[in-house]
């Protein structure tokens, strides 16, 4: 995918505004990041940094919903959208999104999805109005189900890793937590492709200072930062510990991989600040933490989260 222009980002604020829950911010408690080490010729009292968790609410609970609603909008708009629908290969919450997104404009939404998806996950699917296909053992025979699908019926492909429609959906989250912190000095996000293209977009153009986080041992393939954001990996061990934290300080549960953003705050080693991403950066360079100044304000942007009823931070 190419860079994306912050004025895609801001028309596609414009266009789902009214369509989707506004991002709902969390305070950490003071003290729950440590910042890194100052000058030790700063007299200055030292100070905690500031930390928000975004949480996205309503409908999928993700903010592929997002990328999806501008997606759909767009066409609808436009009038491009065939008589066939969309359709998208996945089991994730990308489905999840594409399903709700496409009932939402009367729009015919084929999904395949590999043989090892939860039932549970299909019934959702399908309570959307969607037309689901359980194909093969992995996701590589129902993509290649998906492909042969839009070939022959002219349907759209909903391409979650390539279309800057989604990208820019997703970057709207950026502009909505800068009204709620008009001072906010850095995002920290999950180095998602289609999220991380569109909040870089949104980062470049209020100076923000982005951050980049992946699991050590993902299941996705490496993704290349834009040169523009910081990047970070995190291991299992340090996953586990954010998502223990969510769960007992802020009543937050997320899924595996979900909660690398956070992890990337609550690691202490190594003590520095990783330097911005590099084209073609090789994984094994990446910093393994990211430790905010005394006094800067960071925005952590949580995926496919889910509050529990009576969680508080």
């Amino acid at each position: 995918m190419n860079e994306l222009a912050y004025i895609d980002v801001k028309a596609a604020g414009d266009q789902i505004a009214s369509q989707v829950p506004p991002v709902v911010l969390t305070a950490l408690d003071p003290g729950a990041v440590r910042t890194a080490p100052v000058d030790p010729l700063d007299d200055r009292e030292p100070r905690d940094c500031q930390v928000w968790l975004a949480l996205e609410h309503g409908h999928t609970g993700s903010l592929t919903a997002r990328g999806a609603m501008n997606f759909l909008a767009t066409h609808h708009r436009l009038g491009t959208l065939p008589a066939a629908g969309i359709a998208i290969a996945s089991d994730d919450n990308a489905a999840l999104a594409c399903a709700w997104a496409a009932e939402q404009h009367d729009v015919p939404a084929t999904i395949f999805l590999p043989g090892s998806t939860p039932p549970a996950h299909a019934a959702r699917l399908r309570a959307h109005g969607a037309d689901v296909r359980t194909v093969g053992a992995g996701y590589g025979d129902a993509l290649t189900a998906c492909r042969q699908f839009t070939t022959a019926t002219g349907a759209l492909t909903y391409d979650t890793d390539d279309d800057p429609l989604l990208a820019a959906g997703a970057g709207t989250v950026l502009d909505e937590i800068r009204a709620q912190i008009p001072d906010l000095d850095t995002v920290v996000l999950a180095a998602d492709s289609g999220l991380l293209t569109g909040v870089a977009a949104a980062a470049r153009h209020h100076g923000i200072r982005a951050v980049a986080v992946e699991p050590l041992n993902s299941r996705r393939s490496p993704q290349t930062p834009p040169a523009s954001l910081t990047s970070v990996l995190v291991s299992d061990q340090e996953l586990a510990i954010a998502h223990t934290t969510l769960q007992d300080r802020c009543g937050i549960t997320v899924g595996h991989g979900c909660g690398a953003p956070l992890a990337a705050l609550l690691n202490l080693e190594p003590p520095t600040r990783p330097e911005p991403a590099a084209a073609g950066r090789n994984r094994s360079t990446a910093a393994r933490s990211y430790r905010p100044a005394a006094g800067e304000k960071v925005a952590v942007i949580l995926c496919c989260s889910a509050r529990d009823a009576h969680g508080s931070a």
